[in-house]
C-alpha cells in the first residue's frame, strides 16, 4: 500500500493510452467493417469482434462472446449481437480449421483462417499501438474494453515489466488481430489510408 491506496504497475498495460469509451456511428467512409472470431469454450469465451478504420483510429463497434458457447449455436448467438454479422467476411483464428469448416457448411459461409506466422502476435501489438486511438463503443463493446485494462506484459516479482505477455485477458485483442490480419503489413506500423 502506497499512501492508502494499492500500487499498480499500469507500465505494464500494452495499450495504455490508446483506448478510450465513446459512443459513436461508424461512417459510410469509414474502411471495414473487419470481424474476427477466436474460438473459445470450457475456460476462455468464444469472442467475436467487428471494428472500422478511419485516419490513424481504430474504431471498435461490437464486442461479444461468452464462455461454454456451443458450436451449433455459436453464429446464432452473434447475429443476435452483432447486427449483419452474417453480411461480411470472418477471419478466425486459424488452430481450428474443423470449426472454421463447420461455421461455413452450417452458417453464412464467410468464415476464413487468419494468417498467423511467427512473430504475428507482437507484429498486431505494433499494429494497435501505431494508432493515435481506439475508440471502444461502451454500450456494445464493453467485453473488449475491459481487455484493453487488463491486456499486459508479464512483470516479475521485483516489479520489472517484462518482454513476455501474459497469455489472459486476450480473446477479444485476438479477435481484433484476426480481423486486421491482412492489414498487419510489419511491426508497429498500419497499413491504413489517409482518408
Amino acid at each position: 500500500v502506497w499512501g492508502g491506496a494499492y500500487r499498480t504497475i499500469s507500465d505494464a498495460n500494452i495499450l495504455k493510452g490508446l483506448y478510450r469509451a465513446e459512443r459513436f456511428e461508424p461512417k459510410p467512409h469509414w474502411e471495414g467493417p473487419y470481424q474476427g472470431l477466436d474460438f473459445g469454450f470450457a475456460n476462455d469465451p468464444t469472442a467475436a469482434v467487428r471494428m472500422y478504420i478511419f485516419g490513424k483510429s481504430l474504431y471498435v463497434h461490437y464486442a461479444c462472446g461468452i464462455v461454454g458457447l456451443d458450436l451449433d449455436v455459436t453464429e446464432q448467438y452473434i447475429i443476435e449481437r452483432v447486427p449483419d454479422w452474417d453480411r461480411y467476411d470472418v477471419r478466425c483464428d486459424n488452430a481450428r480449421p474443423e470449426t472454421i469448416s463447420y461455421l461455413n457448411k452450417h452458417g453464412s459461409g464467410r468464415y476464413s483462417a487468419a494468417s498467423k506466422w511467427p512473430g504475428s502476435v507482437e507484429d498486431g501489438i505494433g499494429w494497435l499501438r501505431a494508432f493515435d486511438e481506439i475508440i471502444v463503443h461502451p454500450d456494445h463493446a464493453g467485453a473488449f474494453l475491459k481487455e484493453c485494462k487488463r491486456y499486459s506484459y508479464k512483470v516479475n516479482k521485483a516489479g520489472d515489466v517484462l518482454p513476455s505477455i501474459e497469455d489472459k485477458d486476450n480473446h477479444w485483442i485476438d479477435a481484433t488481430r484476426y480481423a486486421a490480419a491482412p492489414l498487419i503489413r510489419q511491426r508497429g506500423v498500419p497499413n491504413i489510408r489517409q482518408l
